[in-house]
């Protein structure tokens, strides 16, 4: 009887913390119209998902045409893992307190209104494994918190308005295999040689950075996993390293609109998967 007293305590006040976000937000497509505390769950809401003990585990609510702020009440939700709220039109800062989102492993925020710097307590959620941040209006920094990350595999943040530079401390996400920071005006940095430390990486998407200097010789160390690297329009120097050419793995290569020097090293013809270059 206590258990089940303790579920529905735990129901109701998932419930009400659903029916907090739907009076935060506007809603003019109705998306959440079904979101309603007369429900004995929330479990059967649109975009809401709960596991076997009719905890909120997930909330998809991408698309639905939502604005507002950024709904804070969902980290009240202690059993949440995905919130995706993608292509809608939130128009607030991300606030430092969603590190009370503490059992998030994937956070989607893409194409959005966000404005503001981005929050350095997020490296604060142990179990994050991918945050898209796509299209928003970020900008400032990238905290160097964010080396702190343990679990972190996917890093999103292109076409926002960054205007630091690209930290260092990234390349101490072991566990990243797509770090994706394109078309952000950052002020000129060199790309940091600690990227070489990143052996899981697949994906590097580095384009229109305003990276200067050559690209370092660490890079080596990137795993043979890596199938697209690109550092297209910058302004990198110096002859193209032949480091490059001994990631066998590589599908897409992208060095255009760059001020390299010299002739193609030796060895680029053993990439023989290149579909892209």
């Amino acid at each position: 009887m206590l258990a089940k007293h303790a579920s529905r305590t735990h129901i109701l006040a998932s419930g009400s913390q659903n029916e907090k976000v739907k009076d935060s937000l506007s809603d003019p497509a109705g998306s959440l119209s079904n979101w309603s505390d007369r429900d004995a769950t929330p479990c059967h809401w649109t975009g809401i998902a709960c596991d076997s003990r009719n905890s909120v585990v997930s909330v998809i609510l991408s698309g639905a045409s939502l604005s507002g702020p950024f709904p804070i009440f969902l980290c009240r939700l202690h059993s949440l893992s995905t919130l995706n709220l993608s292509n809608n039109s939130i128009n607030s800062s991300l606030p430092l307190s969603i590190s009370s989102c503490r059992n998030l492993t994937s956070l989607d925020l893409s194409e959005n209104l966000f404005v503001g710097t981005l929050p350095h307590t997020l490296a604060d959620i142990q179990y994050l494994r991918h945050i898209n941040f796509e299209a928003n209006n970020f900008s400032g920094d990238i905290p160097e918190s964010f080396g702190n990350f343990r679990q972190l595999e996917t890093l999103r943040i292109t076409e926002n308005l960054l205007n630091g530079t690209v930290p260092a401390a990234l390349g101490r996400i072991k566990t990243l295999k797509s770090l994706e920071l394109a078309y952000n005006p950052f002020s000129p940095g060199r790309l940091p040689m600690e990227l070489g430390n990143l052996t899981n990486l697949e994906v590097l998407w580095l384009s229109d950075c305003n990276l200067v200097g050559p690209i370092p010789d660490s890079l080596v160390g990137l795993s043979s996993r890596l199938w697209n690297f690109d550092v297209s329009a910058n302004r990198l120097t110096g002859p193209i390293p032949s480091l490059i050419f001994q990631l066998k793995g590589l599908i897409q290569i992208e060095l255009y609109k760059n001020l390299f020097t010299g002739k193609l090293p030796v060895g680029w013809s053993n990439l023989t998967e290149v579909a892209t270059f």
